[in-house]
């Protein structure tokens, strides 16, 4: 590492409040110095926003592109578009951004909503090739544009992005059907375009949307060789197959896997197949196939269930024919009423290391987390109702009986514990750890 990189990366990191005209006043150094101040600032400074709080931001970017006409080196490449930028004035506007800062755009997320009227064509962004980016996002909230067979204009710039984005590495896509019946169209479309044009290069995808069989099977004969996967299905019908093969044939790289509003996304078993590297997985339900850890999760570190409502199939997932000695980190459901399930989770888990739980008002799966999971080194307790109900959580954490616990907290008269009840009583002193 050269001299200039080193000194100013000391500067940089030691230093987390760098101000603007701190890195300005680097850049008037000399050309070395202007190189290197520019290229340090980018990477650290959060997204250049435009059309926040309905703003449309005309002038700001107008600003902004006079400047990039008169330097080689610009202060940011990670870049946000709100809907208050979609505007029909600043069409022109977002096209010369597009072409005219394509090679050093390296995180570009755009937010579309009912607001927007700003339209795209066809082949709107000809001879567009961002190089540089890596990171996409987008996504819609109530978009109520033009949506006719002739007119999926929203579509066109997505296709426009994925086409010249060769360089892709993660790649979000959020469209919540909330208004489903008058999108139709719209989503089918987005459906058609993500199943068969993301980039190969891609590693990291996020998708939050409604998808056909159809449209799954394609992304899945794509040839992605994902590391992440996060899949909102928003209550896709989906066949056992298709769902299976996509998992399938991610099995040899994907590492972490989320997959939500599972428990309606599917009335058949799902079967996982063999994940060589998963280490993360988060699953909100569904039927699944008893299976094995040792063979179809031989690695996993993270299991997060908080979503699942159904402790019926819940407890496949606690009642695999192998134990998973290597997972250290479980977040069971939300409002857990089945205390069984701690007992399960203790079993199947035996590394267990920590636990995420939010119980109900009973808080009999916590004093069963006391009683079976002593040697947790981390745990992380969520009290949804305590500002709803009147609620003593003492004599759950100290082992006390409750109403003793009522009179200590009256009379003020800590001395008068019975150590005896504290000790026959399951309770935090049980975690022999002296966990967080």
């Amino acid at each position: 590492m050269q001299i200039v990189e080193k000194v100013l990366g000391n500067i940089f990191s030691v230093n987390p409040n760098v101000m603007l005209w701190d890195v300005m006043s680097c850049r008037l150094v000399c050309k070395r110095w202007h190189e290197v101040s520019s290229k340090l600032h980018r990477r650290r400074v959060e997204d250049l926003v435009f059309g926040e709080n309905d703003r449309s931001d005309t002038k700001k970017m107008k600003r902004f592109l006079q400047a990039m006409e008169r330097t080689e080196e610009p202060m940011y490449e990670k870049f946000r578009f709100d809907p208050g930028f979609f505007v029909q004035k600043n069409q022109l506007l977002f096209s010369s951004f597009l072409h005219g800062c394509s090679h050093f755009i390296v995180n570009l997320k755009l937010w579309f909503d009912g607001q927007c009227t700003l339209r795209f064509s066809k082949r709107c962004f000809p001879n567009l090739y961002l190089d540089s980016l890596q990171y996409l996002f987008f996504g819609c909230i109530n978009y109520r544009g033009k949506t006719s067979t002739n007119k999926l204009e929203l579509s066109y710039i997505l296709d426009s992005l994925l086409n010249s984005s060769k360089n892709l590495r993660k790649f979000c896509f959020s469209f919540p059907p909330k208004e489903f019946n008058s999108q139709e169209v719209l989503i089918s479309k987005f459906g058609d375009m993500i199943g068969t044009k993301i980039p190969k290069t891609v590693k990291n995808l996020k998708l939050e949307m409604k998808i056909t069989d159809v449209q799954l099977e394609a992304l899945a004969n794509t040839g992605l060789a994902l590391d992440t996967l996060h899949f909102d299905f928003r209550g896709s019908k989906l066949s056992r197959c298709t769902l299976h093969r996509l998992l399938e044939c991610q099995e040899n790289t994907l590492q972490e896997m989320r997959l939500l509003d599972s428990e309606i996304k599917y009335d058949f078993e799902l079967q996982f197949p063999h994940f060589k590297k998963l280490t993360v997985l988060e699953i909100q339900g569904g039927t699944i196939i008893p299976f094995s850890y040792k063979e179809q999760f031989p690695v996993l570190e993270r299991l997060i269930l908080f979503g699942w409502e159904n402790v019926k199939t819940l407890k496949t997932m606690l009642e695999s024919t192998t134990r998973c000695i290597g997972l250290v980190s479980l977040e069971l459901p939300y409002k857990i009423t089945d205390e069984r399930l701690v007992y399960l989770a203790s079993r199947c888990f035996p590394n267990l290391k920590k636990l995420e739980i939010t119980p109900t008002v009973s808080m009999s799966a916590v004093v069963k987390v006391f009683q079976c999971m002593t040697d947790l080194k981390e745990l992380e307790i969520t009290f949804p109702f305590i500002f709803e109900e009147e609620l003593n959580v003492d004599s759950v954490f100290t082992g006390i009986p409750k109403e003793d616990c009522v009179r200590i907290l009256e009379a003020g008269d800590l001395e008068s514990v019975n150590i005896q009840n504290v000790q026959k009583s399951p309770s935090i002193t049980n975690l022999t750890s002296n966990p967080k």
